[in-house]
C-alpha cells in the first residue's frame, strides 16, 4: 500500500489493537485452518488478491490438470514449507512429484528451497524465516514428464509499506544505517546521604558529676578544642572541661546546666558535615557492574545539577531483607546541600564493548507481538522482526534480524505501523 499525504493524517490518528489480517498463503476472507496454519494472519499490504485454497488450507496453483498446494506449517515445529500435489483434482504420492521453490525477500539474496518425502507431503529443507514477505517462484511437474515444468511467480507481502520521500519527510521519518555503535549504558541506583561515621562524636562525662556548664545547644556551631560543658566530678568536687575534638555543629542535646549524669554519659553530639557519604544499594543482576573507582553522578529529588565522585567503599556483605548490597560515596559538602537522610539517585555510565549492529530508539515498534525495524528500501518499508540485546539511552543492540549497513527507519516510525493496522482493518472488512 502507498501512503500518500492524503493518508498520512488518517494513519496518524489510527490506534493499535486491530486484529491481524488476511492469512499468508490464503484466500481473503477465508477462515484459518489452524490445524494446518498458525501464523496468525499475514496482511497483505502492498496487494490484496484473489486466491485459490487448496484442501490444507494453502494457496493452489494450477495450470491445466497439474496444481501444487502451498502451506507453511508452524504447529509443534518452527515455520516450514510443506506442499500437496494434485492431477485431475486427485493427491499425487509425494515420490511422484519434482518441485523447486525460490523466495525472494526485500534487499537479499533469492533464497532457494528443495525438498523431500515425508509421508503424503513434501517439506522443505530449512525453515522459512520471518518476516513471511517474498517473492515467491515455483517450478513443479510430475516425475519423468518429458514436457516442460510448470512455473508460478506471485506476491506474498507482509508489514510492507510503500512512502514516497516528501511524504516520508513531512512525517518525520529519517534513514541510516545500522552500523556498529557505543551503547552509553548507564545504571540507576537508588541511594540515601548519610553522615560520616568517623565525623560524628558523642562527648561524654568522664566522670559522674553534675554539669556546671553548658555552653552549646542544637544547632550551634562549634569549634575543634572548644569547650562545650564543665563537669564536676561527685568524688573529687573538682571540675573538668568537655571539648570537642572536631569542628562542627551540635546535631542532639541530651543533658543540661544543674544535671546529674554518669561517667561516660553522653552529654551532646557534634557533627561534621562537610563531606558526607552517599550509600547506594546495588542489585544482584548489576553487582559485576559496579567496582570501586567507578564514576557515579549524585542528584537528590529535586533534580539538581548533581556532583560526581568515584566509588571509595563496595560492601563484600548483602542486607538479608533486601537483598543488596551497598556501594559508597564521598560528597563534599561544604555548602551543605547534601542533608543525611535525603534520598539520591547515582548513575554509572558503564564502559562496555560496543555493539556490532545498533539501531537508534525511535526505530522500534512492537509488531505481531514483538519488536520490528523497518527495513528501507527505496520507497518501500518493511516490518523485520528483530532480537534485541543491550540497551543504551540512546542506541540498542540487534543481535538477529537486521545486518550493518542495512537502511532502516528512525524517527515517527509509528506512522509505518499506523498505515499497516489501517491496511490490516481495510482486509478484515
Amino acid at each position: 500500500m502507498r501512503l500518500t499525504a492524503e493518508s498520512l493524517v488518517a494513519a496518524l490518528l489510527l490506534a493499535g489493537g486491530i486484529a491481524a489480517g488476511a492469512a499468508f498463503l490464503r484466500a481473503p476472507g477465508e477462515a484459518v485452518d489452524t490445524d494446518h496454519h498458525e501464523h496468525g494472519g499475514h496482511a497483505h499490504q502492498i496487494e490484496h488478491e484473489d486466491v485459490l485454497e487448496g484442501p490444507h488450507g494453502g494457496r493452489l496453483l494450477e495450470e491445466g490438470d497439474f496444481a501444487v498446494e502451498i502451506t507453511i506449517f508452524e504447529r509443534g515445529v518452527p515455520p516450514e514449507l510443506r506442499l500437496y500435489c494434485y492431477e485431475g483434482q486427485k493427491h499425487l504420492p509425494p515420490a511422484q512429484c519434482e518441485v523447486d521453490m525460490t523466495l525472494h525477500r526485500l534487499g537479499e539474496p533469492p533464497e532457494p528451497f528443495r525438498f523431500r518425502e515425508v509421508g503424503d507431503f513434501l517439506v522443505g529443507d530449512h525453515v522459512v524465516a520471518e518476516p513471511h514477505s517474498f517473492v515467491v517462484e515455483v517450478r513443479a511437474r510430475r516425475r519423468h514428464d518429458p514436457g516442460p515444468a510448470h512455473s508460478w511467480r506471485y506476491e506474498s507481502f507482509e508489514g510492507r509499506v510503500v512512502l514516497d520521500e516528501e511524504v516520508a519527510r513531512h512525517s518525520g521519518l529519517l534513514a541510516e544505517a545500522a552500523q556498529p555503535r557505543r551503547l552509553e549504558r548507564t545504571l540507576r541506583l537508588p541511594g540515601r546521604i548519610s553522615a560520616r561515621r568517623d565525623r560524628v562524636v558523642d562527648l561524654g562525662a568522664r566522670f559522674a558529676g553534675v554539669v556546671r556548664e553548658m555552653s552549646r545547644s542544637i544547632g550551634d556551631a562549634v569549634s575543634r578544642g572548644e569547650t562545650v560543658a564543665v563537669v564536676e566530678a561527685s568524688q573529687t568536687l573538682s571540675r573538668y572541661a568537655v571539648q570537642s575534638p572536631l569542628q562542627g555543629v551540635v546535631v542532639d542535646k541530651r543533658a543540661a546546666t544543674g544535671e546529674t549524669v554518669e561517667a561516660g554519659e553522653t552529654l551532646l553530639v557534634v557533627g561534621d558535615f562537610s563531606s558526607v557519604w552517599a550509600d547506594f544499594d546495588v542489585y544482584a543482576a548489576d553487582f559485576a557492574s559496579v567496582h570501586a573507582g567507578d564514576t557515579v553522578t549524585v542528584r537528590g529529588s529535586a533534580g539538581d545539577a548533581g556532583a560526581s565522585a568515584p566509588v571509595t567503599y563496595v560492601s563484600p556483605v548483602g542486607d538479608p531483607h533486601t537483598q543488596t548490597t551497598m556501594a559508597r560515596v564521598e560528597l563534599d559538602n561544604q555548602d551543605q546541600r547534601w542533608k543525611p537522610g535525603l534520598f539520591v539517585t547515582g548513575t554509572i555510565a558503564l564502559d562496555e564493548p560496543p555493539a556490532a549492529v545498533a539501531v537508534h530508539v525511535s526505530a522500534l515498534q512492537t509488531w505481531r507481538g514483538g519488536e520490528s525495524v523497518f527495513l528501507k528500501i527505496g520507497d518501500v518499508y518493511e516490518a523485520r522482526p528483530v532480537v534485541l540485546g543491550r540497551r543504551g539511552e540512546e542506541w540498542v543492540e540487534v543481535l538477529e534480524g537486521l545486518d550493518a549497513g542495512d537502511q532502516y527507519a528512525r524517527g515517527n516510525t509509528f506512522v509505518l505501523k499506523a498505515e499497516l493496522q489501517k491496511a490490516q482493518a481495510s482486509h478484515d472488512h
